[in-house]
């Protein structure tokens, strides 16, 4: 029985790379949706966002690169390592774009530190913040890592 779903699958997606046939390709895309899906879930951490950002990526990049598949190439293993590899890039990027932020927000921080805003009456030099000492202990090996 899997053996004749392997045979179908392959077909699907030889009828869409011969004919551009999109309910081919769509029929092929239901019955490997859920492995890319799981795949990708569990590779970007749990994040449903991501990982359907993730399978939408595979998909496009089979229907891009569907004709050049060799007949011997097994479609479930070619999905999932191609969705491993868009997964990491992605768990990849979304890191990069938190240390972008962490980084832009440690540099705002530090200019208000640095510029402290001057007290205009009496009461706003009683009630002055204190600074906290382990503000700066806790940020550092953020600092140093960047």
């Amino acid at each position: 029985m899997v053996e004749l779903k392997m045979t179908d699958s392959r077909k699907l997606l030889a009828e869409y790379v011969q004919t551009g046939s999109e309910t081919a390709f769509g029929e092929f895309a239901r019955r490997y949706v859920d492995l890319f899906y799981s795949t990708a879930l569990r590779s970007v951490g749990g994040d449903t966002h991501r990982a359907e950002d993730v399978a939408q990526i595979v998909f496009v990049g089979l229907a891009r690169t569907a004709r050049t598949l060799l007949p011997e190439v097994m479609l479930g293993g070619w999905l999932h390592r191609h969705t491993c590899f868009v997964a990491a890039k992605a768990t990849r990027l979304h890191i990069g774009e938190c240390q972008k932020r962490v980084r832009a927000m440690l540099h705002n921080q530090m200019q208000t530190h640095q510029q402290p805003p001057k007290p205009t009456s009496p009461a706003q030099l009683q009630f002055q913040p204190m600074a906290d000492p382990f503000t700066d202990l806790c940020l550092a090996p953020i600092l140093f890592r960047a």
